[in-house]
């Protein structure tokens, strides 16, 4: 019978490579409700700027980073500090994506990039750069009128 060790033992073993597979089989049995909490409350299934099912995949793997981060002098217990990492996370993640238009990227690689035009000088890879900028550019100044348009 294996004797039930608490959070900041199993931690403890995390942080100092002892006994690692089985103290993180714990912590995660313990607290994937936190994290699929915050999750679900965070990051919403049909949220075009997050990829849920990626962030569920990446449970194990975010216990074990927040056990390897965990500093219990902080005076926060380690549910605690799960759930606010995984809160700050979903919250940078949608910040980031949001920032950064689906249709920008997808305009990108149906663009083709400088690297792929054949040029004869570096002048002429410049001037072929600008060219595809000056075209992300104005498409985007053309969405943003369209969705100004739409908005009034």
């Amino acid at each position: 019978m294996t004797q039930e060790l608490s959070d900041l033992e199993l931690i403890e073993n995390v942080q100092s490579d002892v006994d690692v597979q089985e103290s993180l089989t714990q912590l995660i049995n313990r607290h994937s409700g936190i994290y699929l909490d915050m999750v679900n409350v965070y990051a919403s299934p049909n949220s075009p700027f997050i990829d849920y099912e990626d962030l569920i995949k990446d449970k194990d793997f975010k216990i074990y980073q927040a056990a390897r981060n965990y500093n219990p002098e902080r005076g926060a217990k380690f549910s605690t500090y799960l759930g606010n990492e995984t809160k700050w996370m979903c919250l940078n993640l949608y910040n980031r994506n949001k920032r950064k238009p689906a249709f920008q990227s997808e305009f990108l690689e149906n663009l083709s990039s400088a690297e792929e035009i054949e040029v004869d000088s570096i002048s002429e890879r410049k001037q072929t750069q600008a060219c595809i900028s000056k075209r992300v550019s104005r498409e985007l100044i053309e969405r943003r009128r369209d969705r100004s348009r739409l908005n009034l």
